[in-house]
């Protein structure tokens, strides 16, 4: 696919390719944007964690203060929260950061799992951060006319939302209701990830 050609591989690239729209070396954390077989992979926070429960977003956290670059967080955060070891990973970039509601700056990184879906869903163990797992086509994530485009009312920001089908996204379990909708700080990295 040819998306991942264009990402930046470090955070220097990172604030040439943003114009310097974003402090980028007072970044926050970072987000794991991982590929496996040609899908994204979503988790939906348990609703036992502190905050954001139940949402739709990626495996990722927190920086650590021995935590150099956002690779370092990713890295970290794939192991905590997937129980996969850390060389699954093959890092692909970063995408444009993200400024969460509570004004964290969050950079999103780029990476391909080593192994197919089958083995991916089988091997998978959750930490109790996340409940269920959502693997979405990229292709069909890219289609524009799936996604709603909203603003919100405090800071005048726009808001992306894309419904995530049972008929199209491979679910971890099947939810019990109806599909997930993904939105929010999580929305708007996959529209970058696409605006690059």
């Amino acid at each position: 696919m040819n998306y991942f050609n264009r990402l930046p591989q470090n955070l220097t690239e990172l604030s040439s390719i943003t114009q310097g729209k974003y402090p980028v070396d007072k970044w926050d954390g970072a987000v794991v944007m991982l590929v496996v077989d040609g899908h994204f992979v979503l988790i939906r926070r348990s609703y036992s964690m502190p905050t954001h429960k139940g949402q739709i977003g990626f495996i990722g956290g927190h920086r650590q203060a021995d935590e150099l670059n956002p690779y370092d967080t990713a890295k970290r955060e794939f192991f905590e929260e997937s129980g996969f070891n850390r060389d699954k990973l093959s890092f692909l970039g970063l995408v444009e950061p993200v400024y969460t509601v509570r004004m964290k700056l969050i950079i999103p990184v780029v990476a391909e799992f080593n192994g197919t879906i089958k083995e991916f869903i089988k091997n998978i163990e959750s930490n109790g951060e996340w409940e269920n797992l959502v693997l979405v086509p990229i292709e069909h994530l890219e289609n524009s006319k799936m996604w709603t485009k909203g603003m919100s009312r405090d800071r005048h920001a726009a808001v992306f939302f894309h419904p995530l089908l049972t008929s199209i996204c491979t679910y971890y379990r099947k939810p019990k209701k109806v599909a997930y909708v993904l939105w929010g700080a999580s929305a708007k990295m996959i529209v970058n990830f696409f605006k690059n």
